[in-house]
């Protein structure tokens, strides 16, 4: 049995080995490796040092994924984008704010979501 937010690497392994098609498994996952490593690059110079987030809106709350949860992880572990202080509490995969409280301070600038 998977844990949770268990590495989708991990699991396509698994699944590949399962399946006979390793191979096949290794090389997605080297594909992938490959095309990360491109974008975070682009990214890197188009931000230009600013922080991302990864919200999702709800009626009257905005999800905040961390680093911990496996689509953070992909921003901020495998594409290396600064993570902002608001999201890098990692104790949880993700937490809920509400609308009223939904704006942040970040180096450069304000930054504030409307919904």
């Amino acid at each position: 049995m998977f844990k949770r937010n268990e590495n989708w690497q991990t699991i396509l392994s698994l699944f590949g080995e399962l399946t006979g098609k390793r191979d096949e498994a290794k090389q997605i996952i080297a594909d992938y490796h490959r095309r990360t490593a491109l974008l975070s690059e682009e990214l890197a110079t188009v931000l230009e040092g600013e922080s991302v987030a990864l919200i999702r809106p709800l009626d009257s709350l905005v999800r905040v994924h961390s680093a911990a949860h496996r689509t953070g992880a992909v921003l901020y572990r495998d594409l290396g984008l600064p993570v902002p202080l608001f999201v890098a509490d990692t104790s949880d995969t993700a937490y809920h704010i509400s609308v009223e409280r939904s704006s942040f301070v970040s180096g450069k600038r304000e930054v504030s979501f409307f919904i």
